[in-house]
């Protein structure tokens, strides 16, 4: 029911998103490279994931702008233009997307990272569940490891409002796909439908 074979209609002709957007979530030590693109529809109605790409293990920065510059192209091949691209900060990733940004303008790429809204733990997971709820959220079956990491979340009991994040649980992917449409929360949120 929300996770569908590809991003169409009731008709059967592909969705045209308003917005897509690129959400990165940087793998730090043992962490993953996560990259999540959603496509939103016209009015805020619709959010799909449409494609990730999970980067396991340690990489050199510029292997990681390589598979992003990839993965970018991958995207708007299917789907057209990429609108956003928002990351994690922190002093790893303002390191990572100063370097993406400046990689992306040297290979005459239109766009440029910007830092995400995290937004609380819990804003989050709602917004999720509001959209999931309503018939407006999904994800496109190629997603694997997104669909995977929402069976496995789970809260940490000695932290509030915090996901568990040992190792144990693949958040990062959820991390990634937050980041790629929190920025429109309140949009999101306006659009309820009784």
């Amino acid at each position: 029911m929300f996770i569908k074979d590809e991003a169409v209609d009731e008709y059967g002709n592909p969705i045209r998103f308003m917005i897509i957007s690129i959400g990165i979530d940087y793998g730090a030590t043992e962490g993953e490279t996560e990259f999540k693109a959603t496509g939103i529809t016209q009015y805020f109605k619709e959010v799909w994931t449409i494609d990730e790409l999970k980067m396991a293990g340690l990489h050199t920065p510029e292997d990681m702008y390589k598979q992003f510059i990839e993965f970018y192209k991958r995207v708007v091949a299917k789907y057209g233009k990429v609108t956003h691209c928002f990351a994690d900060y922190g002093a790893l990733g303002q390191v990572l997307t100063y370097g993406m940004n400046r990689y992306l303008q040297q290979n005459n790429i239109p766009l440029k990272i910007e830092d995400c809204i995290k937004g609380e733990i819990n804003d989050r997971i709602f917004l999720d569940q509001m959209l999931f709820a309503q018939h407006r959220r999904f994800i496109l079956k190629d997603c694997k490891y997104l669909i995977e990491a929402y069976k496995l979340a789970v809260w940490d009991d000695k932290h509030e409002d915090t996901r568990l994040d040992d190792g144990t649980t693949p958040i990062d992917d959820l991390d990634a796909s937050e980041y790629s449409m929190f920025y429109w929360y309140d949009k999101l949120m306006m659009n309820i439908r009784e």
